[in-house]
């Protein structure tokens, strides 16, 4: 991987394999172009702005480990077929399993490609895979490369200390989003136990209410950032709850 090598001016080569707030830098670095990438998408599909991360911050996770996948295990191919062949394959392989461990922890589907031509147990499909296949290609290419001479000539200091800042902001975030997750699990819960003999305009007053009133921004921000956000066993709760957010509206 000649991008791992840079040239110092007395011609000593330094290599550039990265210690572990390097690798932190560049996963931050690709999951922040991952949320954007998912922005421009909602944009692109009409539906405005919309935070389409697991997690609060500007970040997609998902992005950053499947780029440094791809660069730690492709980074050394030269031939542009075999990289974007291998990078589909690889990406694909990770948004499948991604889907599959939430849904197991969460009891939740959070995508769902099922009106997709060629789609893999609605966890995956071609285009995304050739989509993929080829955002990788350019970040062997160009941006890995880039990125590489970036955090080299950054500080020690300096780097340890956006590594461990953004790190901790990062636990936070999925700390906090776990909290609410688990709420929004209760919430659900709730409704689908009292939907077939509450109905919501019924119950104006009532605990259910309130609690749904104090959630409703977050609520919404699940159902925006999963639009086709399934929980199986929670069907008539998820229903209920779309429907008091749209009366809200």
């Amino acid at each position: 991987m000649d991008f791992l090598v840079s040239t110092s001016a007395d011609g000593t080569r330094v290599l550039l394999w990265p210690n572990l707030a390097q690798l932190w830098i560049w996963f931050m670095m690709y999951s922040v172009i991952g949320w954007l990438w998912e922005v421009a998408l909602s944009f692109l599909q009409g539906r405005g702005f919309v935070n389409r991360g697991f997690l609060n911050g500007p970040y997609c996770p998902v992005y950053g480990t499947g780029a440094l996948l791809v660069v730690h295990l492709l980074g050394g191919l030269t031939n542009p077929l075999l990289i974007f062949l291998a990078a589909a394959v690889i990406t694909t392989t990770l948004e499948y399993l991604t889907s599959y461990v939430m849904e197991k922890l969460f009891d939740g589907r959070w995508w769902d490609y099922s009106d997709k031509p060629l789609n893999i147990n609605s966890r995956v499909y071609a285009t995304g895979s050739i989509a993929f296949g080829s955002l990788s290609l350019l970040v062997i290419r160009f941006v890995q490369p880039w990125f590489s001479r970036l955090t080299a000539l950054l500080n020690p200091a300096l780097l340890y200390v956006v590594a461990g800042g953004s790190a901790l902001i990062v636990s936070l975030d999925l700390t906090h989003t776990v909290i609410q997750l688990i709420d929004f699990k209760h919430l659900l819960s709730e409704l689908h136990r009292l939907s077939a003999t509450h109905p919501l305009d019924r119950i104006e007053d009532s605990r259910l209410v309130r609690f749904l009133k104090k959630r409703r921004s977050q609520s919404r921000r699940w159902l925006h950032a999963f639009p086709r956000i399934r929980f199986d066993k929670l069907e008539q709760g998820l229903k209920r709850l779309k429907e008091f957010l749209e009366d809200e509206s």
